[in-house]
């Protein structure tokens, strides 16, 4: 898990500062924080701040709060799989956020898009001796022991060796080492065993400038000057005037140590160098010399970093990673490990104009502490005290130091700390076997004071240069006196605060034995400290259940505890930095307290909290230890040491986080990884609507303490504010999502862009605008071709109506025209003929000629009349009918003819409507033909014959009888013209074939679809 621990424990020579010690806030990371081996060869944060480190087992990114670990697996062929498992060189990324690194299997390449990893210089190639030195227009540069420089395009992945010409690095099996490279602008500066090396990428050659054993790592300044580390030391080197200087860097107790790392602190100018073993780091100032020396646990350090927020990553061999915060500290401690005493809790401070510090500890005594030697010193410790518990400590008008320590007050030199007098505590029967224990002290006037104990406030007065000690016997009845009293607060005026367990008094002092109580509260909450406002009517106080504003004029109070932000209710004591702005100790930390007052007698508060992660001595403070002296330095006491800080000097850490998201999940599986680089837009069908996204603030001053601000844009109205780092939204509806985050570092500061990534939900297809623009289009469809079939409908009936009524006009005219040319002409014949046979018989002629031809044309007449009401029958408009009327015409004209007749007809007709029209064209054709052949051409085998195919009906007249030529019949005779010109009216094919002495054969064919209807009978 992870841990915390203050590094000043591990210190080797301790850290010398012009106030004292700055407590420096290390976490420690190792394999039961996930990583995946505790042996880090190398540490790098990329572009969008994550933090890599390679491994003994694999490569590992860091976040904060998670590992993810990429390694070999036991398919280790497998395409795009990282084949190594130990990464043993510096890591570096390329402009397209790829990562390159040196393992033993030869030089990788990390596609970051993809996660696959390939291999650019195998190890047979580079072996164990490849060293990336850097990456430049396009080009990683890559030293490799014995051979040269590799340079490979990173576009291209194409690569070239510019070999060795160095004597030394060109003998065979004796090459030195290569054990640093580092590139710059000019050229690659490679450090082996036997000195350094410049390889210039202009000229693409090798030269040696310096031999120098134990060189092991190179650093370039910006100046060109190099730094060299080497046994107990640093060289400094101008490569352009050859000019060396040596800074010897030693460790107490050790007789040679191998500097072998070295990283530079750009914004505080430090230089941090690691031993190669002993777990040695060393501070350095390059200007002066001067160093400080840390250890870690003296594990071999493997590995130095420093990140874009003033962090400090150590790798280790086999002890994981440290991280330290070397921004400048926050707070002094001092905080020593006291493992053979009752520890090193403070009850009570005092700073005097010196900048000693004054300590009323526990177990132990009165002491004293010179931040600037570092010294601590023992000043009063009664050889024979309960439980040696110290109370409160304060300067008296005299000059003198005045601490109480268990039933005693003693009087200190302020200068020498020896003892100058001591007075004690009575003890008086009601108070049972527990004796008097002094809290706290004030003194209210010259040589008089008063103590607070655990039984009831003695006073303490000085009498002719002799100390008198008792309790207020003449007021005993005042509820202020008795009780635990833990706090005196002196106010102006000789008015007093006197915090006691249940409750608090505003006490006057007129004499010692007189006092005037002006306010009190009285209740269970036990008090502990008080501040008075200077221009306010405020009394701020400190309880065991919150901080108390109270306005002493209107008597309101204001309770502020954990529900306004202050880490914890238990508060210990307040300092003020300002009237408005309040400092208190609590069982959690320090929280610096801002007051705001707004009209109306009402105040708020904004807080920030600061814990041991921030370097204080713990997290729980004591009662009466707490301290400002005259130059505004503030003190606090705890149960591990003290601190003391400068307020005005309190900054802010000013590094911003970078918010990335880290997974996407999609109904609670997986989806994707590393969002910040790979996924802008998340699109999803709308039955997998869940989703939850991992996020983290990519700043690790501490990470557990950085916020979120989340908004899920279609969703939510406002930022949801959040220490978790995990959102799930469930089943969302269809539609566009924008989700933005925004996060803070430990203190509060929040980063100006937010990280955006869209969402889309696709919704069904049926409630897609396609979808629905389509049932739109077909509702409008079916709704227009409904209307447009009731229009047609209509327009159809009404023009059927018409045709109907034409057909019936057209019909009447033809019926008239019929009678007319027919019957009409055929009466006027046989009237005319009458008229001829009357006057042969007045004539007394024979008009035998006359009555046969009457005769005959009224059979004709007779005949044409019953072909128009065999048409006009309503049931006559069939294709059956009509070859029913054709076959018995047939039947009835040729019967008596000389002439062998023949008739084939079909047994089966299909029920298909004929339009009178067409039925009168064909059956006037038919008797037209027939008659032809009966009067004309003499044949002694006339055929009639019909058949019906699939789609058409066909009528076959022929004879044997002596035929004709059809291109004279077709000009001289009308006949034929009149037949073909009937049926072509149908729309059928007349054809007509013959010949002289071969017979005549007609041919009738019409289609069934052209065969027609008739308009309704009920019409006509």
């Amino acid at each position: 898990m992870r841990k915390y621990i203050a590094l000043n424990m591990l210190l080797l020579v301790a850290a010398l500062l012009s106030h004292g010690q700055s407590m420096l806030r290390v976490e420690h990371l190792n394999v039961e924080d996930g990583l995946s081996q505790s042996s880090v060869y190398s540490i790098y944060q990329d572009t969008y701040g994550f933090i890599w480190m390679a491994t003994g087992d694999g490569l590992n990114r860091y976040d904060g709060r998670e590992f993810i670990a990429y390694k070999s697996r036991l398919k280790s062929d497998a395409r795009g799989q990282i084949k190594d498992r130990n990464i043993n060189s510096e890591l570096f990324e390329d402009a397209r956020r790829n990562m390159w690194f040196a393992a033993d299997e030869g030089v990788y390449c990390m596609d970051r898009r993809t996660s696959e990893f390939s291999i650019l210089i195998s190890k047979h190639e580079a072996s164990f001796a490849a060293n990336v030195a850097g990456i430049d227009n396009g080009t990683v540069w890559v030293c490799v022991t014995g051979r040269g420089v590799y340079g490979i395009d990173v576009r291209t992945k194409s690569k070239r060796l510019y070999p060795f010409t160095d004597v030394y690095q060109t003998v065979k099996n004796e090459s030195p080492v290569v054990m640093d490279a580092v590139n710059t602008e000019s050229g690659i500066w490679i450090a082996d065993l036997k000195g350094l090396i410049f390889f210039d990428k202009v000229k693409l050659r090798d030269r040696r400038v310096l031999l120098r054993e134990n060189i092991a790592k190179v650093y370039c300044l910006k100046s060109g000057v190099l730094l060299l580390c080497t046994k107990n030391g640093l060289i400094v080197y101008d490569p352009v005037t050859g000019h060396e200087r040596f800074i010897p860097i030693t460790v107490p107790g050790w007789q040679e140590v191998y500097w072998r790392r070295i990283v530079h602190d750009d914004v505080a100018g430090s230089y941090y160098l690691s031993s190669e073993t002993g777990g040695a780091v060393c501070k350095l100032n390059l200007v002066t010399g001067a160093y400080e020396l840390m250890q870690f646990q003296r594990n071999t350090i493997t590995r130095m970093y420093i990140d874009r927020s003033q962090n400090l990553w150590v790798g280790t061999d086999g002890a994981g990673v440290y991280r330290v915060d070397v921004k400048p500290a926050k707070f002094y401690c001092y905080a020593p490990d006291k493992k053979d005493g009752p520890g090193f809790m403070v009850k009570s401070l005092y700073r005097d104009e010196t900048g000693v510090i004054w300590m009323g500890v526990y177990g132990t005594g009165i002491l004293r502490y010179d931040p600037k030697t570092r010294k601590e010193e023992t000043v009063y410790k009664p050889a024979k005290l309960m439980g040696m518990h110290p109370g409160q400590i304060l300067r008296d008008t005299a000059g003198d130091i005045v601490a109480g320590l268990d039933d005693e007050l003693v009087w200190l030199d302020a200068k020498t700390g020896k003892l100058k007098r001591q007075v004690k505590l009575p003890f008086y029967p009601y108070m049972g076997n527990a004796k008097p224990v002094v809290y706290s002290l004030a003194e209210w006037k010259k040589g008089h004071y008063l103590v607070g104990t655990n039984h009831c406030l003695y006073s303490v007065e000085d009498v002719g240069g002799k100390l008198r000690a008792g309790m207020y016997k003449r007021i005993t009845t005042d509820s202020f006196i008795s009780g635990w009293v833990y706090n005196i607060f002196r106010a102006d005026s000789g008015i007093v605060y006197i915090g006691k367990r249940n409750g608090y008094s505003k006490i006057r002092m007129v004499t010692d034995s007189t006092v005037e109580v002006l306010d009190s509260w009285h209740n269970t909450v036990p008090v502990r400290n008080f501040y008075r406002s200077t221009d306010r009517p405020y009394l701020w106080i400190a309880t065991e259940q919150g901080l108390v504003a109270y306005n002493e004029q209107t008597k309101r109070r204001r309770v502020f505890d954990e529900s306004a932000g202050i880490n914890n209710s238990y508060i210990y004591g307040i300092l003020p930095e300002n009237d408005s702005v309040l400092w208190v100790s609590t069982n959690k930390g320090l929280t610096r307290v801002c007051a705001h007052f707004v009209p109306g007698d009402s105040v708020y508060i904004s807080v920030r909290n600061y814990t041991s992660k921030d370097g204080l001595q713990s997290n729980e403070f004591n009662t009466g230890a707490f301290f400002k002296s005259a130059d505004g330095m503030m003190l606090f006491g705890g149960i591990a040491g003290i601190n003391w800080f400068d307020p005005g000097k309190i900054q802010a850490n000013p590094y911003v986080a970078r918010p990335a998201i880290t997974g996407v999940y999609v109904d609670d599986t997986l989806m994707v990884r590393d969002t910040t680089m790979n996924l802008k837009r998340l699109e999803l069908p709308f039955n997998k609507n869940t989703i939850s996204i991992t996020y983290r603030a990519l700043e690790f001053t501490l990470p557990e303490g950085n916020q979120y601000a989340y908004m899920l844009e279609g969703q939510d109205n406002d930022w949801v504010y959040t220490s978790n780092d995990k959102v799930r939204f469930a089943n969302l509806a269809p539609g566009n999502y924008t989700f933005k985050l925004k996060v803070s570092n430990n203190e509060g500061l929040w980063n100006d862009e937010p990280l955006e990534l869209e969402v889309v939900i696709v919704p069904p297809y049926w409630q897609t605008w396609w979808f629905r623009a389509l049932i739109f289009l077909a509702i409008a469809a079916v709704v227009i071709g409904a209307v447009r079939i009731d229009v047609n409908r209509r327009v159809r009936r009404k023009t059927l109506e018409l045709e109907k009524q034409h057909a019936l006009n057209m019909e009447r005219l033809r019926i008239s025209k019929d009678v007319h040319d027919d019957i009409g002409s055929g009466l006027s014949r046989i009237s005319l003929l009458s008229e001829m046979a009357a006057r042969k018989i007045r004539d007394n002629q024979m008009p035998e000629k006359d009555l046969g031809n009457i005769s005959t044309i009224t059979k004709e007449l007779v005949d044409n009349m019953r072909d128009l009401i065999w048409v006009l029958n309503p049931e006559n408009t069939t294709l059956e009918n009509l070859i029913t009327r054709i076959r018995e015409y047939c039947a009835d004209y040729l019967d008596g003819v000389q002439a062998d007749t023949q008739f084939s007809f079909p047994d089966a007709v299909p029920s298909l409507n004929i339009s009178r029209e067409v039925q009168r064209n064909i059956f006037s054709t038919v008797k037209e033909a027939v008659n032809n052949c009966v009067k004309h051409s003499g044949a002694t085998r006339i055929l009639i014959a019909a058949r019906v195919d699939r789609e058409h009906f066909v009528l076959i007249i022929s004879d044997n009888g002596k035929g004709f030529d059809e291109q004279s019949a077709r000009k001289e005779g009308n006949g034929l013209r009149n037949m073909k010109h009937r049926i072509d009216v149908t729309g059928g094919v007349f054809e007509i074939v013959s010949g002289k002495g071969i017979g005549t054969q007609i041919t009738i064919s019409v289609p069934f679809v052209l065969l027609g209807t008739d308009p309704d009978p009920e019409v006509l």
